[in-house]
């Protein structure tokens, strides 16, 4: 018995020793390896076996690191990066991992198929009119023009420049082409910087898309970076004052498939951060944003993944390497927030400065593809007027412009009707819903298709622009587009104003700048402005002393579209301008039947004189966007005796000769002529209405050097064969019309045998 007795005391002795000495060893290890204590670490260097640790490292590579080839043979167009293993009965059963990997690359896919920001603005009642116009992004996207560092703008005294300036092209040397060329495995901290309305967070939704459907950063044998695992943090849902771990933070993001992170899936996290990606969204909707620049001067929180702090001590950490060292973080922000994170170590630095010419062009077709026919009316509206063109370089503009004269363009083609071409119209809708879309105040806010509607702000908003408009008319008066901080003190963050990089004083001090989302806009509050604030006399003086001022044109045009529901202003402002003084010329050839009758010469009236010409075109601008005004013009021009109406070398645009057709549509109007105008393809289609109007008496035109094209000549061939047409003489001298645009006008001249053409390649009666 006592044996026995002994032998159990040996073997708990034995015990007890050995518990003595692991004891010692952990307290040992944990004096050398601080970390040793966490779950992962103490997990798989202490409790797990060598060999079970070797399977368990071996079981994961086979998870994360498939052959590129296996994972090509098994994706179908619907599939995710889902890790693959290979089939039969060794089969691995899917792990936490793959299944988080798995769900939040199923989950970004459907949920970023339809942005809220592309969804229809005018969705008809269930089942009543046009169904509504639902964009996803992958069929809308359009590349931007991105820039490294931030862009300068080199304002002019030239109107025409300084538009091109906010629409620049995209420089194939310098700008990224995708994703890869932005995040990199040099570049890992990148900061997006872009004005509202730019394609920030439309572009980092997209960046994840492509990685969520294995397009982008993928983990491929020539990719130097990817990721397992992504995450996207909207600065705008975390406004609430409330501390987080870092682990709360990821399973709070935009696209966390639960409510808890798997402990498997933080432990990877935590021992692959080189695989992970954040992205940060709108630090400038961050209520306490200006905490970021406080916590990375001065640290109060520790660096433990494990501790709970606000988000503004989270982001520093992050983005400085203290937590996670070595993931990928993509921060976005509008430049008025970048004092906040000045201090930051940002790998690299890009601005998003929107579409160039091309890309709107490209966006308008991806827009209608659906309705091609509709799609190049609207086309047609955009880019023949630059300062719609020019506006549409923002994309939230853009889409919100093709929205606007989408829906016109269905209305009107279903009662007849041409489109509208009043840009006050257009620019009023879209600064209201730009306005309610993207300023602070308004962006969170739900709203319905009864809000846009109308193109009205409501009467509180109107108020807050007062200081505004004040802002952009004396910019204007002054020839100033860009504006100091203290100009602007209390409207810096407002969706209007675009942020621009601040102007050194001196060695040690320097001073915030502004300018306007676009000259256009600051030229369309100047306006309003001026309609508010001004007596019909004062605004009666200011519009003659300055009408004939390059840079009050457009302002002007707006005044007029303003004066339509303006009961206080009447019409009178500006069609007192319209000039009276005509000229009589004498010459063959304003003779229909010339040349065969060289000799008869035919004396016409002509309207504008040369010296009145520019003053003509700008009021017809103006008189084109106000209904009282088009109709008082036309009683106007009624009273003048002249049968020609002369607008050689004024440099039309097709938007220009949609005003004149419009405005200049009295009946004894014979001649016309646009010689060297430069009217192009477009504004001949707008001279053609004329010649298919039934009240029309024009039997001689002019369109020598303008541009026009073999498309051109089959408009006018289709004009010529329309029953109401009275031309009797047409010519065509110095344009690029071919052997096909000739055909077009032969045939048409047969078909109406009274019409002389003259071109260098058709002479035929």
């Amino acid at each position: 018995m006592n044996s026995w007795m002994d032998a159990v005391l040996v073997v708990n002795g034995i015990f007890v020793a050995g518990i003595l000495i692991e004891i010692v060893y952990i307290f040992f290890k944990l004096c050398r390896e601080r970390d040793f204590m966490q779950n992962s670490k103490f997990q798989t260097s202490h409790l797990n076996p060598p060999e079970e640790s070797q399977q368990q490292e071996e079981r994961i590579q086979v998870v994360i690191n498939i052959p590129h080839e296996i994972q090509q043979q098994e994706r179908t167009e619907h599939e995710t990066n889902i890790l693959h293993l290979p089939s039969g009965p060794e089969q691995l059963v899917k792990s936490p991992l793959q299944e988080f990997i798995q769900t939040t690359k199923k989950m970004i896919m459907d949920d970023t198929y339809q942005p809220p920001q592309l969804r229809s603005l005018f969705p008809s009642p269930p089942g009543k009119g046009h169904p509504p116009k639902h964009l996803t992004l992958d069929q809308i996207y359009t590349n931007l023009v991105v820039v490294p560092d931030m862009a300068d703008y080199d304002f002019t005294n030239d109107r025409e420049k300084n538009l091109q300036i906010y629409a620049k092209r995209d420089e194939k040397n310098e700008t990224p082409r995708g994703p890869e060329d932005i995040l990199n495995h040099e570049n890992k901290h990148i900061l997006i910087v872009g004005r509202p309305g730019i394609g920030k967070t439309l572009c980092c939704t997209k960046i994840l898309r492509d990685w969520a459907s294995n397009k982008v950063l993928d983990q491929t044998a020539d990719n130097k970076i990817h990721f397992d695992a992504a995450f996207f943090v909207k600065f705008r849902t975390c406004n609430a004052a409330t501390d987080l771990s870092l682990r709360e933070l990821l399973t709070r993001s935009t696209y966390s498939p639960r409510n808890e992170m798997d402990e498997e899936v933080w432990n990877y996290i935590l021992e692959n951060p080189q695989n992970v990606l954040l992205i940060f969204d709108g630090i400038d909707e961050f209520k306490f944003y200006s905490e970021i620049s406080v916590e990375d001067n001065k640290p109060q929180f520790t660096n433990s993944v494990d501790e709970k702090m606000p988000l503004s001590a989270l982001y520093v950490k992050l983005t400085t390497g203290k937590l996670l060292n070595g993931a990928a973080i993509l921060t976005t922000s509008r430049p008025t927030a970048l004092s906040c994170i000045e201090s930051i170590p940002f790998h690299k630095i890009f601005e998003i400065l929107g579409f160039s010419s091309e890309q709107v062009e490209e966006y308008v077709t991806k827009f209608a593809e659906e309705d091609k026919e509709a799609g190049d009316t609207v086309k047609r509206h955009i880019t023949s007027n630059i300062n719609i063109l020019s506006l549409c370089y923002i994309p939230a503009s853009c889409f919100i412009i093709c929205s606007s004269l989408f829906k016109m363009v269905k209305f009107h083609a279903s009662k007849g009707l041409n489109l509208p071409t009043s840009l006050t119209g257009i620019y009023k809708r879209a600064v209201k819903i730009f306005y309610l879309r993207h300023s602070e105040e308004c962006r969170n806010k739900p709203f319905t298709r009864k809000d846009f509607e109308s193109d009205d702000l409501p009467p509180e908003e109107e108020k807050k622009l007062e200081k505004l408009e004040k802002l952009a008319f004396e910019g204007i008066k002054e020839g100033r587009l860009i504006f100091g901080a203290n100009e602007v003190r209390g409207m810096e963050d407002s969706a209007l104003f675009h942020r621009l990089p601040d102007r050194e004083l001196d060695s040690f001090s320097s001073e915030g700048q502004f300018c306007f989302i676009h000259l256009t806009m600051q030229e369309f509050f100047a306006a309003k402005h001026l309609t508010n604030n001004m007596s019909e006399t004062e605004l009666r003086n200011f519009v003659q002393m300055n009408i004939k001022e390059g840079k009050w044109q457009l302002v002007f045009q707006f005044v007029a579209g303003l004066m339509e529901n303006k009961n206080n202003l009447r019409s009178e402002i500006i069609t007192d301008l319209l000039p009276a003084k005509t000229e009589e010329i004498e010459s063959a050839v304003y003779n229909v039947q010339w040349p065969e009758n060289e000799e008869n010469e035919t004396k016409v009236t002509s309207w504008p004189t040369k010296d009145e010409r520019d003053l003509a075109v700008t009021l017809m601008k103006c008189f084109n966007e106000n209904s009282r005004m088009k109709s008082e013009a036309q009683r106007k021009l009624q009273q003048i005796n002249f049968n020609c109406v002369n607008f050689i070398r004024c440099h039309l645009t097709a938007v220009d000769c949609s005003s004149l057709v419009n405005v200049v549509n009295v009946q004894q109007i014979s001649h016309l002529d646009l010689t060297g105008s430069n009217i192009g393809p477009l504004g001949c289609l707008e001279i053609c209405k004329l010649l298919k109007c039934r009240e029309s008496q024009l039997s001689w035109l002019n369109l020598t050097y303008n541009q026009l094209t073999d498309e051109a000549a089959k408009y006018l061939a289709e004009a010529i064969n329309n029953n109401n047409c009275q031309l009797r003489m047409l010519f065509l001298i110095q344009n690029d019309i071919s052997d096909i645009g000739a055909q077009h006008l032969a045939e048409a001249n047969w078909y109406n045998c009274q019409v002389k053409t003259s071109c260098p390649i058709c002479h035929t009666s």
